[in-house]
């Protein structure tokens, strides 16, 4: 189902071969595409190689149930294969007005196809202009500038702010025990564990991909959007938005169940 948790089974895995290791085990269900900072790896082309091979794009709650599923692996090669800065189909619009959605699986970012659909500032961000048409299909979460500025951005939050967030929240897709125990990974004894120290503020939301747009509206007429982005565990999960000048993170392609063949 577009944009549902995953059901793990035990022939779900990942396979490739980038500058970050290898990523490798038994199937191909998941199917990572990128990781190297060049211009064939940037978000449009990850996107096309996915929708071309008749895999869907991973969305942020997705990533989370998947590093939620392997924190008690004894696969530590596996945990840390997951621990990477992944982008994602679900997005970050700045409408002219200054508020912002969370979009859950945009198609509009599936269906990106070549640089020359990204509008770019005088440097090197870049972001698609939607048409007005467009946010009428757009499923996600819509916060008010007035909403925003009561927000803690840029910041890092604590184990309960982080649980309240608004924006981890709806990235989480409204799912409560999925953020909780996504939390409860981040700032408790797994997290000592794996990373040998003890965390009191390790999760930020930072969105800005342009410092133009830092607390400002959309820089356009019409409201515009960029991917979304989860970053590290180890280094203090943050949401943000990517940039589609530049960004070369990686995209996760999910390959379909077995029934749906």
């Amino acid at each position: 189902m577009k944009g549902g948790l995953i059901k793990m089974d035990k022939y779900e895995t990942i396979k490739h071969q980038t500058k970050f290791g290898r990523l490798n085990e038994e199937v191909e269900k998941f199917k990572m595409f990128g990781g190297e900072f060049s211009e064939d790896h940037k978000y449009w082309n990850n996107m096309q190689r996915i929708i071309a091979e008749g895999r869907s794009p991973m969305t942020i709650n997705q990533i989370m149930e998947r590093r939620l599923d392997l924190r008690f692996s004894d696969d530590k090669q596996l945990r840390k294969n997951w621990d990477y800065g992944f982008n994602t189909s679900d997005g970050l619009i700045y409408s002219p007005n200054g508020d912002l959605i969370i979009a859950h699986d945009a198609d509009v970012l599936r269906e990106i196809s070549s640089e020359e659909e990204i509008s770019k500032d005088d440097g090197s961000y870049g972001w698609l202009v939607l048409e007005n048409s467009n946010l009428d299909n757009i499923e996600g979460v819509k916060f008010s500038r007035s909403q925003l500025e009561g927000m803690i951005i840029r910041d890092s939050l604590t184990r309960n702010q982080a649980i309240n967030h608004p924006i981890w929240q709806a990235v989480a897709r409204e799912e409560n025990y999925l953020l909780k125990s996504y939390v409860d990974m981040v700032f408790g004894d797994h997290a000592i564990g794996v990373f040998g120290h003890p965390v009191t503020e390790h999760m930020m939301v930072s969105l800005d991909s342009n410092p133009s747009m830092c607390d400002t509206p959309s820089p356009q007429e019409n409201s515009v959007i960029l991917p979304l982005l989860i970053n590290e565990q180890e280094r203090r999960p943050n949401i943000k938005a990517s940039n589609l000048g530049r960004d070369c993170s990686p995209l996760i392609g999910i390959a379909p169940d077995r029934d749906e063949d």
